[in-house]
């Protein structure tokens, strides 16, 4: 039952339904679990561009896009693209979360990229102390539908722990990638 202090915030009927551009600018550190984002990068780039320039740290969890049986089971979630271009969409996401980073000369420890080894079972974003969690629509003919859920892990001890421990494992099953170039030797 919901009451004045139930953890659950908010709710939008579509991941395209809610505005996330006020939880991206105001967090100091933003944790992003999702097979991919393709419209979305390019729709938040200014408010990332502001969380970047703010000092705002970036872990960004992707499934690891050069392992063909994780990249077959995400594929069924996305039937209409293929493996090659499912994959090029999650490496077109980290790419342009840094392309981002550095347009506005963010540091290295800013952002970091990990490969998941395993498939997630929902796409969420942590922003500091505030979750948006979604589902995924198993049966997606076209576009995203999935509804949004926002829940304040600052009122729920147990579901803020929960959420901890869920990142440490997507981190322990995970590998961090080195996207950023290198700096030339002067």
């Amino acid at each position: 039952m919901l009451d004045a202090n139930s953890a659950l915030i908010g709710f939008a009927e579509s991941f395209q339904d809610f505005d996330f551009e006020e939880l991206i600018c105001g967090s100091e550190r933003i944790d992003i679990m999702v097979h991919y984002f393709d419209s979305w990068t390019r729709y938040y780039q200014q408010p990332f561009s502001t969380f970047f320039a703010n000092g705002g740290i970036l872990r960004l969890f992707l499934p690891n896009l050069y392992s063909a049986p994780l990249l077959y089971s995400v594929n069924t979630l996305f039937p209409k693209h293929s493996g090659r271009s499912l994959a090029d969409k999650i490496d077109l996401t980290m790419y342009r979360f840094l392309e981002i980073a550095l347009r506005i000369g963010a540091k290295r420890e800013q952002l970091s990229v990990h490969h998941s080894l395993r498939q997630f079972s929902y796409p969420a974003i942590r922003f500091d102390d505030v979750l948006v969690l979604s589902v995924f629509q198993m049966f997606k003919k076209e576009g995203i539908k999935s509804p949004v859920f926002i829940i304040d892990l600052a009122k729920s001890d147990k579901v803020a722990s929960f959420w901890t421990d869920e990142i440490l494992g997507i981190m322990a099953g995970s590998y961090e990638v080195d996207v950023w170039p290198e700096k030339p030797e002067l």
